[in-house]
C-alpha cells in the first residue's frame, strides 16, 4: 500500500468513525425517551389499577347486607331472600 492510499484508508474509516458516533448518541437517545415512556406508562397502569380496585372494594362494601340484630349471622344467611325481606319489614315497622 501506498502512502497515498494509507492516508485515504484513514479519512474513510475517520468518517466511519463519526457516522457511528452520531448513530450510537442517536440510539441512546431513543433508548432513555423509550425508558422514560416505559417508566411513565407504567405510573399511569399503576394509577389505573388502583382506581380499579378501589371501585371494586366500594362496591364490596356496598353490596354487604346489614343483619338484623336480634339474629347472628350465620342464621340471617340460612334464610331466604324473601324470608330476609319480611324480617327486615318487620323491624322497620317497630
Amino acid at each position: 500500500m501506498t502512502l497515498e492510499e494509507l492516508q485515504n484508508e484513514l479519512i474513510e474509516l475517520k468518517e466511519q468513525l463519526e457516522t457511528f458516533k452520531t448513530e450510537n448518541e442517536t440510539l441512546k437517545n431513543n433508548l432513555t425517551e423509550k425508558e422514560q415512556r416505559e417508566k411513565e406508562l407504567m405510573e399511569h397502569n399503576q394509577k389505573l389499577f388502583l382506581r380499579v380496585t378501589s371501585k371494586k372494594e366500594e362496591e364490596e362494601t356496598e353490596e354487604k347486607e346489614e343483619i338484623p340484630f336480634c339474629l347472628d349471622e350465620k342464621t340471617y344467611n340460612l334464610l331466604s331472600d324473601r324470608e330476609k325481606n319480611e324480617l327486615i319489614e318487620l323491624i322497620e315497622e317497630e
